[in-house]
């Protein structure tokens, strides 16, 4: 009762925040001439910009990740075209984004270095919900080039990226990888995937029966989850195409907090 109580109250604030800044918005909007108030909001973007810029050179220099970055810089110069429904063409998401790769790929390495030490030296890694084939090319350049892999999207865009770097890849649901298609690997990894799968529950249960050794996963933080359909709800409302407002690539469905995925993955795949 407790902690659901905590969940009500913070979503409650969350929400409230949220008001209390559009009631904000709107009466400096309509208090000021139009201009100053275009001028105020631009300087107050960009500074929030720099702001969110220098936190996640923060946070990659505390957390050891920097020489990374500049190691994964060198590997991948070009991350434009990571993704199919967006660009990485600000100096924000090119920082975020190749914040994330650092941490992630310190997970394969972490992962790697494991079976290493059983003696498992021909090793396959299957990435589910590879975008451009970017892991994959970090991977074989940092760690060993005869890595077998494969990488599987439901989006045709990231599986012909994938391709025309020369890695093996496949169009197919997650939930698939078992039964339909039978593939198998010593690590699959799953970075930031699983929020947008219709069924993680099948999913996680296909891949505990597969000959998975290790299971290399991240998720979006959230302190309480929730379920985010807001691109299908407004769907009618939004003159944009149809993929640009909805896709398995840009559309969370589960988003869950550290805890309940926890349990979740326990009650799955019994770890």
């Amino acid at each position: 009762m407790e902690r659901k109580e905590k969940k009500e109250i913070s979503e409650d604030f969350l929400l409230i925040r949220k008001l209390i800044r559009m009631k904000m918005k709107k009466f400096i909007k309509r208090v000021l001439p139009s201009h100053l108030y275009e001028k105020i909001w631009n300087y107050w973007r960009s500074f929030c910009q720099f702001m969110a810029i220098k936190s996640i050179e923060q946070a990659v220099h505390e957390q050891g990740f920097s020489q990374l970055v500049y190691k994964l810089e060198e590997i991948v110069p070009d991350i434009l075209h990571q993704y199919s429904t967006f660009k990485v063409d600000t100096l924000y998401l090119t920082k975020k984004v190749r914040g994330e790769h650092a941490f992630q790929i310190s997970l394969v390495q972490e992962a790697i270095n494991i079976l290493k030490k059983s003696a498992k030296d021909d090793l396959a890694i299957a990435d589910i919900g590879d975008s451009a084939g970017t892991h994959i090319q970090y991977i074989k350049a940092l760690f060993n080039q005869n890595i077998r892999t494969i990488s599987i999207n439901l989006d045709p865009e990231a599986v012909k990226r994938i391709k025309e770097r020369g890695f093996k890849a496949i169009c197919a649901r997650a939930e698939e990888i078992g039964e339909k298609y039978h593939i198998t690997a010593d690590i699959f990894l799953c970075f930031e995937t699983l929020e947008h799968l219709m069924n993680p529950d099948e999913f996680l249960y296909k891949l505990s029966q597969t000959n998975c050794d290790l299971f290399v996963v991240t998720i979006p933080y959230l302190k309480p989850s929730r379920i985010r359909l807001h691109q299908i709800r407004n769907l009618s409302q939004q003159n944009l195409p149809r993929k640009k407002i909805m896709s398995a690539e840009n559309t969370h469905i589960f988003e869950l907090s550290s805890e309940d995925f926890n349990c979740f993955l326990n009650l799955q795949v019994g770890v």
